[in-house]
């Protein structure tokens, strides 16, 4: 993403290398390379699978835990009103705990232990819920049965529709990553600079985005994103080495400028 739009170049949906040179024309300036050499049905595989178990965790974060919540808090107070005797069982409890608990003769150890009583109530009308509203076990599967069924349709659609594929996944992990307050932001100053380079030494290549001001502007010349030249590999018990591959996973970003600036700043989001 650059200068806050989508850009695409036609690339299969993986982690890049990325070399964006401003001393060339706009339609050679930048380039993609990648540390590991995926076919495009398995990079939207990979990908996609990722991608799709993310939108569920910022499902999870902002739709279900709110309703959870709500839930949590509003069926009690529903169970105490659809059942007066429970209310007045909970009330008396809750009364002789608090006295209890605020009398001045009571002790440290009975004040503490009168205090954590006022929480019967709460546990009498989760001993209500659990006897008279238990959910069957078949609800359970056929909610997790409806997740993985429905995410494998969408997988096999991202395969059958790559073009579809390289504008969603993107798209979805840029949402994903800003909806979970992952991406962060800096702003780099002419101090900053030494020897007419910055670098962002981390970061995980999901998302890139920078702006310019004032000479920051002017003497820009290169952006490279690369990855650390490490491989991971899986180490037997036995000492040996079961496979190894190179980091996709681990990158940096370098600013090259012609001279260094004297004035402005360039603004640096990225995940």
């Amino acid at each position: 993403m650059a200068n806050g739009k989508f850009q695409y170049h036609e690339q299969i949906p993986a982690n890049a290398r990325i070399v964006v040179d401003y001393t060339k024309p706009p339609k050679d300036r930048v380039a993609f390379s990648y540390p590991v050499q995926y076919t495009l049905q398995r990079a939207i595989t990979k990908a996609g699978i990722a991608t799709i178990i993310g939108v569920y965790l910022v499902l999870a974060f902002y739709i279900i835990l709110p309703i959870l919540l709500i839930v949590s808090i509003g069926y009690p107070i529903l169970a105490l009103i659809q059942n007066p005797q429970l209310l007045n069982s909970v009330s008396s409890a809750l009364t002789t705990s608090f006295n209890s608990a605020l009398s001045p003769h009571a002790s440290s150890n009975n004040f503490t232990y009168n205090l954590l009583s006022l929480f019967v109530g709460t546990t009498t009308i989760h001993t209500y819920i659990e006897t008279t509203q238990t959910a069957p076990p078949i609800m359970y599967i056929l909610m997790i049965g409806t997740i993985v069924i429905g995410s494998s349709l969408f997988l096999i659609y991202l395969k059958r529709n790559p073009e579809f594929a390289q504008d969603w996944i993107p798209k979805a992990n840029y949402y994903n990553a800003k909806l979970m307050h992952s991406i962060r932001t800096i702003k780099v100053y002419p101090e900053d600079i030494t020897e007419k380079i910055f670098v962002l030494p981390h970061f995980s290549n999901v998302y890139l985005d920078y702006d310019t001001e004032g000479s920051f502007s002017a003497n820009l010349k290169k952006v490279e994103v690369l990855e650390y030249q490490t491989n991971w590999a899986k180490v037997l018990k036995n000492g040996k080495e079961k496979r190894s591959k190179p980091n996709e996973y681990d990158w940096r970003c370098v600013f090259y400028f012609k001279e260094n600036p004297k004035d402005g700043y360039i603004t640096i989001k990225y995940c």
